[in-house]
């Protein structure tokens, strides 16, 4: 028996049932036929903080310490195959929910141990 593959969609729009969460319902629903898991993760339905004045993340080689769910969007990241990031176009860029999103994670988690490396994402 194989293991199902699984997929993680960061939803970065600030619209809890706005389009980006229509498409991506839509999206879990259409891979569920093909025998993939799509797991949703709506970052206005969490608390996810921005990257403070700290610096922390300059001189540790360990995870942030804020106390928020980016730890439990980064499991779901880690234990998937791919990421999808979703979120609408605001002023040519992504929301602001979604580009504090990367930087915290990118910069408070990723960059210590790569445990996103080959994975498919976009």
């Amino acid at each position: 028996m194989t293991n199902k593959i699984r997929y993680v969609a960061i939803n970065g729009s600030e619209r809890v049932d706005g389009n980006n969460a229509h498409a991506l319902e839509w999206s879990k629903h259409y891979l569920e036929k093909q025998d993939v898991i799509l797991d949703i993760f709506s970052l206005a339905k969490f608390k996810i903080e921005p990257c403070g004045a700290c610096g922390d993340c300059n001189f540790r080689n360990e995870p942030c310490i804020q106390n928020d769910d980016a730890a439990r969007a980064i499991h779901l990241m880690e234990a998937s195959d791919g990421v999808i990031f979703a979120c609408a176009v605001h002023g040519f860029g992504a929301t602001p929910l979604m580009s504090a999103f990367l930087e915290r994670v990118g910069t408070g988690f990723l960059r210590h141990n790569r445990t996103l490396t080959n994975k498919v994402a976009g």
